[in-house]
């Protein structure tokens, strides 16, 4: 569904942080969060591929 509308405050966003929880931000604060959740989000990735690989090598 599109509607239409006009944006009056462009220098905050809001985020949704989880579990139905939003917070108002800066854009450039939003930037930073997004920033460090990307950086969390490719450790944990990389933490995973490392836990599956010794699975991997320990059932052969």
């Amino acid at each position: 569904m599109y509607v239409p509308g006009e944006l009056d405050e462009t220098k905050k966003v809001l985020i949704d942080v989880g579990t139905g929880y939003y917070v108002e931000k800066e854009i450039p604060d939003a930037i930073d969060y997004f920033k460090r959740k990307v950086k969390f989000v490719t450790t944990q990735i990389e933490k995973v591929q490392q836990i599956m690989k010794e699975k991997l090598i320990a059932r052969e």
